[in-house]
């Protein structure tokens, strides 16, 4: 994941177009337009390698965590980037009575096992309700559920 992507969330309504132009050059490509009341969310994959050393001899060496262990992310985290948005998202003025919860750009925490997987041009995505935004978050590497 680019350092980018991770710094975008708490995307003002001026910045929306910035954040989906950031999102679509980071990923390669154009966001699936989102039908109804659905949210697209590329799911938050742990980078394999988690801390780099030089050792007494020099040498630089890197720590990895297993490929089954980040495998499993792209069907256990709980926490996305909001790549698409459908229309009528957020829409619904009584349970939403303040607006949007989140923007495209947007690191959200939602349910565990919520919503549908689906890989999108090789990149896990999840579709969720609007209503299952349960946060949003600066940074994703902030949230870990056992």
């Amino acid at each position: 994941m680019s350092k980018t992507l991770k710094r975008l969330s708490y995307i003002n309504e001026d910045e929306i177009d910035d954040a989906i132009k950031i999102v679509e050059e980071s990923l390669g490509f154009e966001m699936p337009r989102v039908c109804r009341f659905w949210l697209a969310v590329k799911i938050y994959v742990r980078p394999e390698e988690i801390s780099t050393f030089v050792n007494d001899a020099g040498e630089t060496k890197s720590l990895y965590i297993p490929k089954s262990a980040t495998a499993n992310d792209k069907f256990t985290n709980a926490v996305g980037l909001v790549i698409g948005m459908g229309p009528t998202a957020f829409a619904d003025k009584e349970k939403f009575p303040h607006g949007k919860d989140c923007e495209i750009g947007d690191w959200i925490v939602f349910p565990r096992y919520d919503g549908s997987n689906a890989n999108y041009k090789g990149v896990p995505i999840k579709f969720i309700y609007d209503e299952h935004c349960i946060c949003v978050v600066a940074d994703p590497t902030d949230i870990q559920r056992d």
